[in-house]
């Protein structure tokens, strides 16, 4: 069953505008089996900018032998038309990633990281916090070389394997409370918690441990 959104349930500190980001050039072609020709990757951008978005991840400057479809970063970003008006973002997940997209002119630049300990230990081989602290330094590079800077810090609320996101303390706070932040829908968005959770695959023991904790 699809989870049903009610308006008039958005939480009070909804802000009043949104910048929506596309990230099908990057999160989406990276989990594609099938690499697809940077001119290809090109006319994608191209086309998105068409139907009007402002703001496209365009790809990532990670470790090559790690997501192959993405390893012709430098040559995409070289390729891009700039248009006005429109944004052309990249992924960095260290200093070495940010020096590659510096090196190509990169303007406008994404951390991320996660709230969750498990997500972040799979995903970033380190943990939690451990990820969180080391960006400070690549944040304020970018910041010093003139880049727009954007840090999403991830599963806020909650993730299956850790259930409740525990508190973020120490020098990582700060890189939590940023503006950029996404929360977990459920509780942005005021539905249906455990309908939306079941759509998220998580079990029935999961979501009665985050009812029971008093998440949803």
């Amino acid at each position: 069953m699809r989870a049903s959104y009610d308006a008039r349930a958005l939480r009070t500190d909804t802000p009043p505008r949104i910048q929506l980001v596309e990230v099908a050039p990057r999160d989406g072609l990276q989990a594609e089996a099938r690499t697809l020709s940077t001119e290809a990757k090109v006319q994608l951008i191209e086309r998105l900018a068409d139907a009007g978005h402002t703001v496209i991840e365009a790809t990532s400057f990670v470790n090559p032998k790690t997501v192959p479809q993405l390893a012709d970063a430098e040559d995409l970003m070289r390729r891009l038309k700039r248009r006005p008006g429109v944004r052309y973002a990249v992924l960095v997940p260290n200093d070495k990633g940010l020096d590659r997209a510096l090196s190509v002119g990169t303007e406008d630049v994404a951390v991320f990281a996660s709230a969750s300990e498990s997500y972040s230990r799979k995903n970033l081989n380190q943990s939690r916090d451990g990820a969180l602290a080391g960006y400070a330094p690549v944040i304020r590079r970018a910041k010093d070389a003139g880049a727009r800077v954007r840090a999403r810090d991830m599963l806020q609320t909650v993730e299956q394997e850790d259930g409740s996101t525990a508190p973020i303390t120490g020098p990582a706070a700060k890189f939590s409370r940023t503006p950029t932040r996404i929360r977990h829908g459920s509780r942005a968005l005021g539905a249906d918690n455990a309908e939306i959770l079941g759509e998220l695959e998580f079990d029935a023991a999961a979501i009665a441990r985050l009812k029971k904790s008093g998440m949803i």
